[in-house]
């Protein structure tokens, strides 16, 4: 049985993931931005239309819908209104450029802000993104990289070598093995970064073995490399996406990996209504802030 909550208060991020093109989903988690206590979105990737859309299917529906939302939000809570985007395993990288070009207007003001491999300032805090995942089983290959500590880990089958998008829609070969691994592009995302323990670390990968990376297939596929990032250093709190299973499946959609709390989205991308973190920013330097998961109905918050 569900209950209504008061409306939130205190200035909290609103956290998504793996919307995968979901327009009903999309007008709730806007909608929802209107609220003065929603600060900003982060979208932990997977944006556009599922997989089998093709990649001009993908662009049209960044162009036609996602800016679109993006630019009418902006302009109901102001042009510093963040919005912090990356792609995800599903998205198409034939397409990374055009996203990257259109997260600033011609008049130079931001619609988003792309996270992936980046380090951005939110106030007194930053926010870090990183896109790719694990190896899967499937043969596009463009969202993935290699762990460089859990190729043997027990994460079911998956191949290294397969296929990419171009951005004139076709295919090009990739090979993993030719890629940096997650751990090498992480540390050099985080080598010269000294506010660790200020820093939102947005992943759409879960760490593996997590109460987070819990799959239908009763396999893990998050990421040893992210695990062993979480393990050594202290972040102000990690967000992750891609199982969208991973709550039904554990009955948890938050952990624990050294001293960092993580926390999965875990959004069902063909229902109605999207699951969403809501993250209450800490008043004090020493507090890690509080989570809240719900799911959207009607623009309100339910508690479940």
């Amino acid at each position: 049985m569900t209950k209504k909550r008061p409306t939130l208060n205190p200035p909290h991020l609103l956290v998504v993931s793996d919307c995968h093109g979901n327009i009903r989903q999309y007008d709730q988690i806007f909608s929802y931005a209107e609220n003065q206590s929603c600060v900003g979105i982060v979208h932990c990737g997977d944006i556009g239309p599922r997989f089998n859309a093709t990649t001009k299917d993908q662009r049209k529906f960044l162009k036609e819908f996602f800016l679109a939302k993006t630019e009418t939000l902006k302009q109901k809570r102001g042009s510093d209104f963040p919005i912090y985007a990356m792609m995800g395993n599903s998205d198409h990288r034939a397409n990374e450029l055009y996203f990257w070009k259109e997260q600033t207007t011609n008049l130079g003001q931001d619609r988003y802000r792309c996270i992936d491999g980046k380090i951005m300032p939110f106030g007194k805090f930053f926010i870090s993104g990183y896109s790719y995942i694990p190896p899967t089983p499937f043969v596009h290959k463009e969202g993935e990289r290699r762990d460089e500590n859990g190729d043997d880990a027990d994460r079911g089958e998956y191949i290294l070598k397969g296929e990419s998008t171009t951005p004139e829609g076709g295919m090009v070969s990739v090979d993993l093995q030719n890629l940096p691994t997650i751990k090498q592009e992480l540390t050099e995302l985080f080598l010269n970064h000294q506010d660790l323990d200020k820093t939102i670390f947005i992943c759409h990968a879960p760490p593996f073995g997590t109460k987070l990376d819990c799959h239908k297939s009763e396999t893990h596929v998050g990421s040893a490399d992210i695990l062993d990032m979480l393990k050594e250093n202290d972040f102000l709190c990690s967000f992750h996406g891609h199982v969208h299973e991973t709550v039904k499946m554990s009955g948890h959609f938050q952990d624990r990996v050294g001293n960092n709390k993580i926390y999965t989205v875990g959004n069902n991308p063909v229902a109605d209504n999207p699951f969403v973190l809501l993250f209450e920013l800490p008043s004090r330097a020493a507090r890690k802030g509080n989570v809240l998961r719900g799911q959207l109905i009607n623009s309100q918050f339910v508690n479940v």
